[in-house]
């Protein structure tokens, strides 16, 4: 477990640091993360750019940040799974963003992140939303599970976090034999599974702490095992006798605190004495009293059993014991314990009906039990370090107490639920623009709507959809520029004007057009950038920038040796290619996470289809010749695909590329000097048609 610590500026940091690698863990494969509020922004820069460990800063230098992070996003898989309440619209396309419409009135509330390098998985579950004040202000609580080839945590963890993610993408719009972010989410975790499937398993001895995931996953019916009935299985002995629950959020009808608390007292014994204390946020006012956020219904329960001896205790937002400012609680955790045994479980479910998976239409939520034997005892305190400090609260008389709803800085109002006649957005890249795919179901549309363009121009409404598309279920609309979402605006039934966003995905990352700093690159920037050592991006920052400088024009030559141009020479420019396909080969054989990241590799603005182009355009009569090296060297590269990309789509792409430089070498082959042509036409040959 980790826990941010607000007197140590070093601790507080430390959920952020969970998202970067350490030296053997190799380069970053792909993510999945789960949130019930997004803030898109800190996602990006502050959870992704750790992840794949981004060097630049958009604030020091953009042209470099930019160059950096097209260049490492669209090489990794990432993808979050977020309530449809608090979808964001602005973020880079080079993720994808799949918003989950639960069931009823349920919510996914589950804060699950799986980090993928070449040689680590590692797995986070949280009571932290993906947002600054998850990862910065509230007080958190937080269990860290690693794996690797040299050993970790036991595999069925892994293997069950990898399932429970599978679970609410069924939720989201599209399918996973569909374009759109459903079927490369499900081949990420089809990879992951064959990944870690020969790393041997972290068992724990006999003695030691074991870890059970503790999840409430609705269906379509809704029915869940309840969080207190999988305590219950968890439980070897005789029972419980100290119950301890920590939450910041409770139910708000009777019938549901009744239920939820008659659940909580299952978990412990009904003979002798025993306690249930209940822990949540509160403060001291200024005229002495405390307040605390709790119903009196839990506070005082009308059906408190007479050998039941109840303590409630508050932790204050405001706490001189951390030296904190302003830190809510926003920890989500249940312990149990006896002589014998003691169980420490945390993660997102609050103490409500649907966050246990005790009502009818129960959220998604992943939590974390440790199972302690009374051996272990240096782990449960460490366990008990893991919560915030809190204060015993005073007499009855000096406490008021307040009804909470599941609300804070990190948890604001939602967002208007789209209505699901919108049902999924997709923008599929072409070479200049692209098409926008919305695919609608006529039964759920509502009476009056209109859909809007980031810079608010409409493009689509009731209006046109019945007339123009003929009340289709999927309209196109041609756009010159890819978009990350929409806005809907439309009349609910009572005719109040409602409005949500609309995500957008991409039907293929890799067509993606790159960024203006990576379009057009001249052949001596290619060369340049494939053959240095020091990161790409840096390089080629540093060449545009003396570009910008010099108007457009090359940098002045300064050293006499290099004012006699042999750039054209074929023996010294065969030299300078060979280094930069030696760089290319690297590049090519990094592991891959995705198709879409292959194709990135082949046709992105660094790959051998690039380096082909410029070839062609500025070696003249060589051109052929060199173009036919860089076939050689794709011919050569061993991938590094994982279980993420079968054979068959690994020999289509590269094939693709083969007849692309096949074509570029050709269109001028017969210029080509004699002592080369008869190579250029045996390596072409090699090509099949």
């Amino acid at each position: 477990m980790a826990r941010r610590r607000a007197s140590d500026d070093s601790e507080s940091q430390r959920l952020l640091n969970l998202w970067s690698p350490e030296a053997d863990f190799g380069p970053a494969i792909g993510c999945v993360a789960t949130t019930f509020t997004l803030d898109a922004g800190h996602f990006e820069e502050q959870c992704l750019a750790r992840f794949i460990s981004m060097e630049t800063d958009a604030a020091e230098s953009a042209r470099a940040y930019l160059i950096e992070r097209e260049e490492k996003l669209s090489q990794v898989f990432a993808c979050v799974l977020v309530d449809q309440r608090h979808a964001q619209n602005q973020r880079s396309l080079r993720w994808h963003l799949l918003p989950i419409r639960l069931p009823g009135s349920a919510i996914q509330h589950a804060k699950v992140s799986l980090l993928v390098w070449d040689r680590h998985l590692r797995i986070v579950i949280a009571s932290a939303n993906l947002t600054p004040a998850g990862y910065r202000t509230n007080r958190e609580v937080v269990a860290v599970l690693d794996f690797g080839p040299d050993g970790g945590q036991p595999l069925p963890l892994a293997r069950g976090c990898i399932d429970y993610l599978q679970a609410p993408s069924q939720f989201a719009p599209g399918s996973e034999t569909a374009p759109g972010p459903r079927a490369p989410l499900a081949a990420f975790l089809t990879d992951v599974r064959r990944r870690i499937s020969r790393w041997p398993d972290g068992s724990p001895k006999s003695g030691e702490p074991r870890h059970e995931l503790v999840p409430v996953l609705p269906t379509s019916s809704g029915r869940t095992v309840s969080v207190p009935a999988q305590l219950l299985e968890l439980w070897r002995g005789p029972a419980a006798q100290d119950l301890t629950v920590v939450s910041p959020f409770f139910d708000q009808t009777e019938s549901a605190l009744d239920r939820t608390y008659g659940e909580l007292t299952r978990l412990i014994t009904t003979r002798g004495p025993r306690r249930i204390e209940f822990r949540t946020s509160g403060r001291e006012l200024a005229d002495g009293r405390v307040e605390i956020d709790i119903p009196t219904r839990l506070a005082d329960p009308p059906q408190r059993h007479p050998s039941t001896r109840h303590e409630l205790k508050f932790i204050e937002p405001n706490s001189t014991v951390d030296g904190d400012t302003h830190r809510p609680l926003h920890a989500k955790a249940l312990l149990l314990q006896n002589a014998s045994l003691s169980v420490f479980m945390l993660g997102s479910s609050n103490c409500t009906a649907a966050g246990l998976g005790l009502s009818s239409t129960p959220n998604a939520e992943l939590n974390l039990a440790y199972i302690v034997p009374a051996g272990a005892s240096a782990f449960w305190t460490h366990c008990l370090r893991a919560l915030p400090p809190a204060k015993d609260a005073p007499a009855t008389d000096e406490v008021s107490f307040t009804s909470t709803l599941e609300d804070s800085n990190d948890e604001p109002a939602a967002l208007a639920l789209l209505p699901a006649g919108f049902v999924e957005a997709l923008f599929q890249p072409k070479p200049e623009g692209g098409d926008l795919r919305l695919a609608l179901d006529p039964s759920h549309l509502p009476s009056s709507f209109e859909v809007l363009l980031p810079d608010g121009r409409k493009v689509l409404d009731r209006t046109a959809w019945a007339t123009t598309f003929v009340r289709a279920a999927e309209v196109s609309i041609a756009l010159r520029r890819a978009i990350s979402s929409l806005t809907v605006k439309w009349l609910d039934g009572a005719g109040t004007p409602q409005s949500a966003p609309w995500v957008v995905n991409v039907t293929d990352t890799a067509l993606l057009a790159p960024p203006d700093e990576l379009r057009n690159l001249t052949l001596e920037d290619l060369l340049a950038v494939l053959t240095t050592s020091r990161p790409i991006h840096w390089a080629l920052d540093e060449r545009l920038a003396a570009r910008a400088e010099s108007g457009g024009a090359p940098p002045p030559v300064v050293d006499p040796l290099k004012k006699v141009d042999s750039s054209q020479f074929l023996m010294r420019r065969m030299r300078r290619l060979a280094r930069a396909l030696e760089g290319l080969r690297e590049r090519l054989e990094l592991p891959l996470a995705s198709v879409e990241g292959l194709r990135w590799r082949l046709q992105g603005p660094l790959g051998p289809i690039a380096l082909g182009r410029a070839l062609q355009a500025e070696s003249g009569e060589g051109g052929p010749f060199f173009i036919a090296e860089v076939s050689s060297t794709l011919q050569d590269i061993e991938w590094q695909t994982g279980g993420a990309i079968r054979r068959d789509d690994l020999v289509a792409e590269v094939a693709i590329a083969q007849q692309q430089l096949k074509a570029l070498a050709l269109e001028h082959a017969a210029a080509t000097p004699a002592n080369l042509r008869d190579y250029v036409t045996e390596q072409l040959a090699r090509i099949a048609s």
